[in-house]
């Protein structure tokens, strides 16, 4: 089985998440930092964990709210079986790249500012959030292309969810 899914909005990339080091950790560590630089280094590295998390005001959580609530909404079951997911992330065109008189088909993104794993990544995250699959550990085989949407067309992603059988994986 297949599921299409095509999501408007300029995507996304996942950020990397900060960490917040909790106070009573931090006192803990000031504590073993006492003990000489060597000591200080080894025992840092268990200081420092603390809670990930991603700035609530990040472009990023709208993004997945999004996609989350179309894919909840494409599929409405869980999915229980492996899956392959594809995706075609469509990016806004540079004002330089608008012509009036001729064709703008799509052209492949040249840009390094949105990593792709990541833009994935939030794909992914947000079905999680939306509860399509038990874990994204379920996603066996996964592709993304990056594009600049064609003419007139609108930013956005596509996404291709084929659900496999568990005996044409083994």
């Amino acid at each position: 089985m297949e599921y299409k899914v095509r999501v408007n909005g300029q995507p996304v990339a996942q950020p990397r998440p900060s960490v917040r080091i909790m106070p009573n950790k931090f006192e803990a560590c000031i504590g073993l930092l006492n003990g000489g630089a060597a000591r200080a280094y080894r025992n840092l590295r268990r200081c420092v964990r603390g809670n990930a998390y991603v700035a609530e005001n990040h472009a990023v959580h709208p993004w997945r709210r999004k996609l989350s609530a179309a894919l909840k909404s494409a599929i409405g079951e869980i999915i229980t079986q492996p899956v392959e997911v594809r995706c075609v992330f469509l990016m806004t065109r540079r004002t330089n790249m608008i012509w009036t008189t001729k064709p703008m088909p799509r052209e492949a993104y040249d840009k390094s500012v949105n990593d792709g794993d990541n833009l994935l990544k939030a794909v992914l995250d947000a079905g999680n959030d939306a509860g399509i699959w038990l874990d994204d550990g379920q996603v066996i085989d996964g592709s993304f292309s990056r594009r600049y949407a064609s003419g007139y067309e609108e930013p956005g992603v596509e996404i291709t969810i084929r659900i496999l059988d568990k005996e044409a994986v083994e």
